[in-house]
């Protein structure tokens, strides 16, 4: 990522990622806080965060904007909102509480839920 940006930009895209990371951190909690409220059992929230994530990813690539805005949305924003940590944290617990077939199940919403949001976004994104 940073090999693209003028080096005088550089703290200025390091700033813009560390402010719109937080507010994606910020996104992907709220989908946790209302799926625990949806439904105690499974990790709904963390699913629904990592869709979205895969779709606003499908949506940001194939759309024509400078490299650096580009890297603040998909690392930034997105890169917070979806990712691989929750998921292995939600699977844990599911399998320390032995609900392996909820922890299957969960792997296989996340995977390829997140691949079909994935390609509706990037055909959304492909439309501009």
């Amino acid at each position: 990522v940073f090999r693209q940006c003028e080096e005088k930009n550089m703290p200025t895209l390091i700033a813009a990622i560390f402010v719109t990371g937080g507010l994606g951190a910020l996104a992907r909690l709220s989908c946790q806080i209302l799926g625990k409220k949806i439904t105690l059992d499974f990790p709904i929230g963390t699913v629904a965060a990592n869709i979205l994530a895969a779709f606003c990813i499908g949506i940001v690539m194939p759309l024509e904007m400078p490299f650096e805005l580009k890297a603040v949305i998909a690392s930034g924003f997105i890169g917070s909102l979806g990712t691989l940590s929750s998921i292995c944290s939600d699977m844990f617990l599911l399998i320390k509480d032995r609900e392996f077939l909820r922890a299957l199940l969960y792997v296989v919403c996340t995977v390829c839920l997140g691949y079909l949001a994935f390609t509706l976004g990037k055909t959304c994104g492909g439309l501009f």
